[in-house]
């Protein structure tokens, strides 16, 4: 089946996901404009720095055992609020640490690292080795 464009696609999988029980339903967000005093360094006088900090290492610490997505949405607030604390208060290395941690959260997660196992594995012989024996 070929779809002429893109809205036809949207509507034929629209109509499927409704035949199959979904419902669907046009949510928009409504946005608004940031004010000035919202983003300067006298917006975030009174902030506990030190909690915002001590709270992303806990987050992280929980995230680094557990990506759910709920998970790392807590971590993508914090990381934002940082940024945002750090850049109002015009001190860019700490706003730009905490952007690099952000954009890590998408990175590929490490894979585990294999099971060390009490006896000794036997290793395959290279041709090199084969020869010395």
């Amino acid at each position: 089946m070929r779809m002429r464009n893109a809205e036809q696609c949207v509507n034929h999988i629209t109509k499927y996901l409704k035949d199959e029980g979904f419902k669907m339903g046009k949510v928009f967000e409504k946005s608004r404009k940031i004010v000035e005093s919202e983003v300067t360094s006298a917006a975030y006088d009174g902030f506990e720095v030190d909690k915002l900090e001590a709270s992303i290492q806990e987050q992280y610490t929980k995230w680094q055992a557990d990506r759910s997505p709920e998970v790392t949405d807590h971590m993508m607030a914090l990381y934002n609020k940082a940024i945002e604390y750090y850049g109002a208060k015009n001190n860019m290395e700490k706003s730009a640490f905490y952007l690099t941690r952000l954009k890590q959260l998408f990175e590929e997660p490490p894979q585990p690292a294999p099971q060390q196992s009490a006896e000794p594995a036997s290793t395959p012989q290279g041709p090199s080795e084969q020869n010395q024996q």
